[in-house]
C-alpha cells in the first residue's frame, strides 16, 4: 500500500503552556524526518494560543482553526477534521508530549491495515510529581495497557482516547464525525460507530506520548461523575453495554471500595465527608504506606463519584445498588 499522509488533530482551550510543549515535541519529530501536518482548533481561548501557534510556522506545517466561542472538544475536533487533508488523522490532546517515533508508528499501522484504529499509550510524566489523584489515574491506565500487552484482553472502543489514537480520516467522516451533544466520552462514542463499520482496534505500545493532565481535585471528581452519567446515556440512548460492563467490573473492586461507594451514593453528607478526608490525605506527602492509603482513597472517591453520576442519570438514587433488573426498568 502507499504511504499514507498524516494530519495531527488537536483541540485546545486556554492551555498555552502545555500546547507549546506539544508543538515543541512535534517540531522535533518533523526535524527527524516525519512528514505530517498539524491542525489545531483554538476553542474560545483568550490566552494567546493563536499567537503562540503562529510562532511555530517556520518549524511545523500548522493550520489554526479559531472558534470565537467555546463549543467543546467534539466540535473542535470536527472543525479540525474539516480542515485536515491527511489520509490518516492522529488525535492528540493538548497536554501530551509526542515521544520519538510516534508519528511513524501510527503511520505504519495504517500502511498495513486500512481498516485499523490504532491506540497508543499515555505514559505518566518522567520528571516531577503529580498530585495523588492524577497518579492514581496514571497507574490505573498503565494496568490497562499492561493487560493488553500481555494479551489478557484486546483493545475495544472503550480504550479509544483521543489523547493518542489514529484512524483513516475517511472512516471518521463516513461515521459522521464526533457527536457534539457529548461533553464527555465523545471519543468512545465515535469509536463505537467506527466498530459498527467493521474497523479493527489495535494497541500499539511503542506509539507513546507523555500525558501531563492538570486537573484539580474537584475537576477530577467531576470527570468521574460525568463518566457515570455517560455510561447510562450510552446504554439507554445508544444501546451500548457501558453500564452492563460497569456492573460486571464492580464485583471485582476491593470490598472497602464498594462499601464506601454504597455508603456515599445518594447521601450528600457522607459523600462530602469522604471527599474531605480523602482530599486532605491526597495533598500530603509521605512514604510508601501513605501512598497506598492515598491510592485507596482516590479509588474510593472515583467510584463514589462515578456511581453518583449513574444514580442521578437513571434517577434511581440509592436504588442503583438493587441490581441490573432494577436498572433495566429505569432505562426502559
Amino acid at each position: 500500500m502507499t504511504r499514507p499522509s498524516i494530519s495531527v488533530v488537536v483541540t485546545t482551550h486556554n492551555r498555552l503552556r502545555p500546547l507549546n510543549r506539544l508543538c515543541a515535541s512535534l517540531a522535533e519529530a518533523s526535524a527527524a524526518g516525519s512528514d505530517f501536518e498539524v491542525v489545531v482548533t483554538v476553542d474560545g481561548a483568550d490566552d494567546g494560543s493563536v499567537e503562540m501557534l503562529s510562532g511555530w510556522l517556520d518549524r511545523l506545517d500548522v493550520e489554526v482553526v479559531v472558534q470565537d466561542q467555546r463549543r467543546g472538544a467534539a466540535a473542535g475536533r470536527n472543525r479540525a477534521l474539516a480542515a485536515a487533508t491527511g489520509d490518516v488523522v492522529l488525535f492528540l490532546d493538548d497536554d501530551v508530549i509526542a515521544l520519538p517515533g510516534l508519528i511513524e508508528r501510527h503511520r505504519h499501522v495504517h500502511e498495513s491495515d486500512e481498516s485499523a484504529v490504532a491506540i497508543g499509550p499515555m505514559l505518566p510524566p518522567r520528571e516531577g510529581t503529580q498530585p495523588s489523584w492524577l497518579r492514581w489515574e496514571a497507574v490505573t491506565l498503565q494496568k490497562q495497557y499492561d493487560a493488553m500487552r500481555r494479551g489478557e484482553y484486546g483493545p475495544t472502543p472503550r480504550q479509544f482516547y483521543t489523547a493518542n489514537a489514529s484512524v483513516r480520516r475517511a472512516h471518521v467522516v463516513a461515521a459522521g464525525g464526533f457527536d457534539e451533544t457529548f461533553t464527555r466520552a465523545e471519543d468512545v462514542e465515535l469509536a463505537y460507530r467506527l466498530e459498527d463499520r467493521g474497523l479493527r482496534f489495535q494497541f500499539v505500545p511503542d506509539a507513546a506520548v507523555i500525558h501531563g493532565p492538570d486537573r484539580s481535585w474537584a475537576r477530577w471528581q467531576e470527570v468521574a461523575y460525568q463518566y457515570g452519567r455517560h455510561s447510562v446515556i450510552f446504554e439507554r440512548d445508544r444501546g451500548r453495554g457501558q453500564l452492563t460492563s460497569a456492573y460486571a467490573e464492580w464485583k471485582e473492586r476491593h470490598p472497602l471500595n464498594r462499601a464506601l461507594a454504597r455508603l456515599c451514593v445518594g447521601h450528600a453528607a457522607r459523600a462530602r465527608l469522604l471527599r474531605s478526608v480523602a482530599g486532605a490525605a491526597a495533598r500530603r506527602d509521605g512514604g510508601r504506606v501513605w501512598e497506598r492509603l492515598q491510592m485507596g482513597l482516590c479509588s474510593a472517591v472515583y467510584s463514589a463519584s462515578y456511581w453518583q453520576g449513574v444514580a442521578d442519570e437513571t434517577g434511581l438514587g440509592t436504588s442503583v445498588w438493587a441490581g441490573r433488573p432494577h436498572v433495566r426498568e429505569a432505562l426502559a
